[in-house]
């Protein structure tokens, strides 16, 4: 799921302007293709479930961006919620604007840093964000991660399937309804992927 940058406004494309070259350096895993698939779904979800697209692609775009500032996989969200100012600043966003796209950032990441998402865009980010790692993309881009970070494949896969299974039984691997729609199909096959490599 690539995002089509011809169909967005002329603030997020300013947005992309003065923050691609910066978010080309995270590590790959997580970098430009993540984020442009992100930014995809999150225009999917989004205009099914009414979020202002102004503010949610504008977080889908930074959402990792704490990986440049001393972010790790788990603990990068806060961080990146008080790093992407600059940027948006830099774009002309408001700063009620920006109080929303940082709540969003500080809470994509809420099954460990555990900021909850308050907004239709903060649970939509973390539909999109949990789609892109669970579609057939993100098995490629998962052996990127393990690579990164020094994992086994045994490793990586019992993380994910306990993590994922726990997150099925709490009723959190979703936050929004179309982002169920979207998640039960695919969590199934995913999770017997992993499970195969355990």
């Amino acid at each position: 799921m690539n995002f089509d940058y011809a169909s967005i406004g002329s603030r997020l494309e300013e947005l992309v302007k003065v923050s691609r070259q910066d978010l080309e350096k995270i590590p790959e895993s997580h970098g430009w293709p993540h984020i442009s698939d992100v930014m995809g779904y999150c225009v999917k979800i989004g205009k099914e479930e009414g979020a202002d697209l102004s503010i949610l692609l504008a977080a889908a775009l930074l959402h990792d961006v704490g990986f440049l500032y001393g972010g790790k996989s788990r603990y990068h969200s806060k961080i990146g919620g008080e790093e992407c100012v600059p940027y948006l600043e830099k774009a002309g966003y408001e700063s009620h604007e920006i109080k929303r796209i940082q709540h969003c950032i500080k809470a994509h990441n809420v099954r460990y840093e555990g900021i909850e998402p308050e907004t239709i865009e903060a649970k939509v980010l973390i539909d999109a964000d949990t789609l892109d790692k669970i579609d057939e993309g993100s098995y490629e881009r998962a052996y990127k991660y393990m690579e990164e970070y020094k994992m086994s494949e045994q490793e990586f896969a019992r993380g994910r399937v306990e993590s994922r299974e726990r997150l099925l039984k709490e009723g959190k691997l979703w936050y929004t309804e179309t982002g169920r729609k979207l998640i039960e199909p695919l969590i199934k096959k995913y999770l017997k992927y992993w499970k195969n490599k355990m």
